[in-house]
């Protein structure tokens, strides 16, 4: 069971720069994809904004076909100013995708949760330990492996204990 956190996106038209609304398309189909494919697989939805959510009319679309389809999806229709850590109960892994890192995430890493955050900006300058330990572990700078990385841990977590896996950074986070 996958807790999706995402973040705010816009088509970067002004000063204020977001996640571009098309890379957060692609991260949510991405997953509402494999849900649909993966009878295992479920999958929680908070976005950071309902609003921004639902102007993603085919992501809105595609994750209302799948939820009818699937019964394994649900989407937190009023997640302003709801914890994270409210949804992990019964969560496997907690996916984040993040202009900057996303204090929900590393909320719910610091309850012993698996985590894993898409770096769309590439954080690696700033966050430099986090790379030393974490790249292609629990940070990501590609999606795609992102994902292909997630879907061999739940096929086989014993052979990739590190997936999701902060517990030797809890410290630090704390």
């Amino acid at each position: 069971n996958l807790l999706i956190l995402d973040s705010n996106h816009g088509l970067n038209n002004g000063w204020h720069q977001d996640i571009p609304t098309s890379e957060m398309i692609e991260f949510y189909k991405l997953f509402l994809k494999w849900v649909a494919e993966d009878h295992e697989v479920g999958m929680i939805i908070k976005p950071k904004k309902i609003e921004f959510f639902n102007n993603m009319r085919s992501v809105r679309d595609y994750y209302h076909d799948i939820s009818l389809e699937t019964s394994r999806c649900h989407l937190i229709n009023e997640p302003f100013q709801k914890m994270a850590s409210s949804y992990i109960d019964g969560i496997d892994l907690v996916v984040a995708i993040g202009f900057n890192m996303p204090s929900s995430l590393i909320e719910c890493v610091s309850f012993g949760k698996r985590g894993v955050i898409f770096d769309y900006t590439n954080l690696r300058y700033y966050e430099k330990k986090l790379y030393e330990w974490g790249e292609n572990k629990v940070i990501f700078s590609d999606l795609n492996n992102m994902l292909s990385m997630v879907k061999s841990y739940k096929n086989n977590p014993s052979n990739m204990p590190e997936i999701g896996d902060w517990s030797s950074y809890l410290n630090d986070i704390d």
